[in-house]
Parts: structure tokens; sequence; C-alpha cells
């Protein structure tokens, strides 16, 4: 049993997972690399094997057109290792990853973040364009201070705080995906709930469980997963501010069979309102009264941010209002609505202040063409700023 798997879910973008699984390779030379691909075109299996990372890999063809939360169970349930990352086709994992798994197995350490609400360090490819900043992402690393120290996690007090802030995303909840969990784990969440994955968006879904499930807990604030945002990412997409459309004709939607929308969350495709979604089918599952979603939250940055779904946030309102009380949900909404036309002012006020893609970061590298050579900037970068901090 290999000590690290690490597992990469794919679907038409067969560039960007040979550079990942040859990143990955590059970083964890004696981990598991399993690679479940969808795409409907052949090919990517017989790039692989003659690339880095070949000898590591475990190559899965679930089939074309099954869902992401589908192929990423698929992917669980291949993988072997003790522990196990989940990243995406265009991301890269980080400088240390293997230390900050040995430090764990020594702490008894269940699970491992590496970053809350902003990235340690993220790398935007080649072709991804910004509505404020133009190219001023593409093909560069950005990296920003982190503090290498380790700091033991409470998990539920994380998953409370995300979801007091519906629809922004995990805060800082352990995670699979861009973090580390132990088999063991997994296993006891697939045994109470059936699948680590759920929901429509995978990462939400599975935190949420982790965060239920865990023991011991811990953050390292130390770049050992390296998010990549690429064209047609959600973080790329996120950039361009082009990840907005009707739910169900949007192609992360489409393949999902027989899905039934929670009234309560807008009929709309956003990365908002997938994770609110998500979010709420897991702690739904959970069974705990006390893990409550912040509607009216989600409701006012899709009324601010989303103006043309207006209607479809409308709705999921009018069918909260009739279980909670009309005026008790207005009330919720309006003083949601003005918190976040503050934060939105000070968003801009920074943007003003920074006028530059790369804002407060510690450091940029631009010119890179792939996730590989993103991978060996931040070692050396990592090498200059210091190192990790995990005390025994």
């Amino acid at each position: 049993m290999p000590q690290l798997s690490i597992l990469i879910p794919t679907a038409d973008r067969q560039d960007y997972a040979v550079s990942s699984v040859a990143a990955v390779a590059i970083a964890c030379p004696d981990a598991e690399i399993v690679v479940s691909d969808t795409s409907a075109e052949e090919g990517l299996e017989a790039r692989l094997m003659v690339g880095p990372g070949a000898r590591q890999l475990r190559y899965l063809r679930p089939g074309a057109g099954i869902d992401v939360v589908s192929n990423f169970n698929r992917a669980a349930e291949a993988s072997t290792g003790r522990w196990l990352m989940f990243i995406g086709d265009d991301d890269g994992v980080g400088p240390g990853i293997r230390s900050v798994v040995d430090w764990a197995e020594r702490r008894q350490v269940d699970a491992v973040v590496s970053y809350g609400p902003r990235f340690h360090a993220i790398y935007y490819w080649p072709g991804v364009t910004s509505r404020y900043f133009g190219d001023g992402y593409a093909a560069r690393l950005i990296v920003n201070r982190c503090s290498g120290k380790a700091r033991m996690l409470d998990a539920r007090a994380a998953m409370l705080a995300a979801l007091r802030d519906l629809g922004s995303g995990l805060g800082w909840m352990p995670r699979a995906y861009h973090g580390l969990v132990s088999r063991d784990v997994v296993d006891r969440i697939v045994e109470k709930h059936g699948a680590l994955f759920g929901g429509v968006s995978p990462d939400i879904y599975s935190a949420t469980m982790i965060s239920e499930m865990a023991r011991k807990p811990a953050v390292v604030e130390w770049p050992f997963v390296l998010p990549g945002a690429s064209p047609k990412s959600t973080a790329g997409l996120g950039a361009a501010q082009t990840d907005r459309s009707s739910l169900w004709n949007n192609p992360h939607i489409a393949p999902f069979r027989n899905l039934t929308w929670d009234p309560l969350i807008p009929e709309f495709y956003s990365p908002t309102v997938v994770w609110a979604y998500s979010f709420k089918k897991a702690v739904d599952a959970t069974g705990d009264p006390s893990l409550v979603p912040n509607l009216a939250r989600l409701y006012a940055r899709s009324l601010l941010h989303n103006r043309a779904y207006a209607g479809a946030t409308l709705n999921a309102m009018e069918v909260w209002g009739e279980k909670i009380g009309w005026l008790p949900a207005r009330a919720q909404v309006l003083g949601e609505l003005m918190g976040e036309g503050l934060r939105f002012t000070g968003k801009a006020m920074r943007r003003l202040a920074r006028p530059t893609a790369q804002g407060a970061a510690l450091q940029v590298v631009p010119g890179l063409p792939n996730v590989e050579q993103a991978y060996r900037a931040l070692e050396n970068i990592c090498r200059d700023i210091g190192s990790l901090s995990l005390d025994d």
C-alpha cells in the first residue's frame, strides 16, 4: 500500500492533464497517481504512459458522459494509498507535501488543509483573461505569504463559519480536494453515508463529510498544493466573470441524471449557487439540525452579483419565506444585502489601491507555460522564503 495517492479526475483537457501528472511525478516520485478520464476522445492514456509518472500511474476509463461527482467517487474507490489528495487536471502539488504526510502520520492527524480563504500559491495558465486585468494573470505563478507552521483545527467551528458565509467556499474546512485526508476517515464516511462525494460540487460536499468525521484535523500553512486556473476551469472562468449560465444547459450540470434541484437554492448556475446546493445536500445528509445554512447570505449574493437571474433567486426566497415567515426572511436578506454591499465596496477599494493582478503578492513569476514549470518555480521560491515548521 503506498503512503499517498494523488487523484486527478479529468475530462477533455488532455494537455493540462499530462502536465498535471508530470508535475505530481516530479514532486512525489513514490506516490500513486490515479487518473480517472471521462473524455469523449481517446489518447490520454497513451500520452501518460510515455511521460513522467508512468510507473506510478493507475489509469481509469469509466466512460464518457458521467458526472463529475461519480468520476471523483470512481477515483476514490480505485485508490490504494493511506492518504488521499484530489486535485484538478490543471493543478499540481507543492513542495513539502511528503514532509506534511510524514508529520501527520507521526502526530496521528487524520486530515490536513493547506489554505483557507486565500491561496498560498496559484498558477494561471496561458490564455486566462481577467475582466479587470486582461491577461495580467496569464502564464503566471502568484505566491502569497504563509507562516509554514502547523496548528490543530476545530473542524466544526470551520464548518459553522462556512455555513454562515454560504456560497463563498470552504474557509478553513478540512478537505479532500486540495487537502489531505486519511484512508481511515474516507472509509468511515463511505460506511456511514455511502460515498465521499455528493451534491454537484464534490469539493464542498466531501469537505462537509470530512469535517463531521475527522477526529484530529490540522492546518499546515504552506503551499503543499498548487491550484491551477486554466481558461475553462472554474477559477479561470471566474477571473473572466463568465461562470454564470442557465442551470440545466450548463455542461457541468447536464451529465447528472435524475437530478432534483432543492427549491431553497436559486435555480441557475454559478459557483456560489452550486457550492451552496452541495453544502446544503451534505448537511442534510448528516442529519444534524444545528448545521443551518445561511440562505439569506446566498440570496443577497445572488441578487447583487447575478442580476440576470434575479427571478430564480426571488423564487427560492419565496419558498424560504413560506417556511420561516416573510417578515423575518426579508429582514435577514436586507441585512445581508447591506453587508455584501459593504464587502463589495471594500474589495473595489482594495483593487483601486493595488491596480495590478498581483495585488499584495509576495512574488510573481511570469512566462510559465505549464504547471510543471510553475512547480519548479514554486520550489525555488519556497527555498528562499523559509521552511516548514512541523514540530513533533
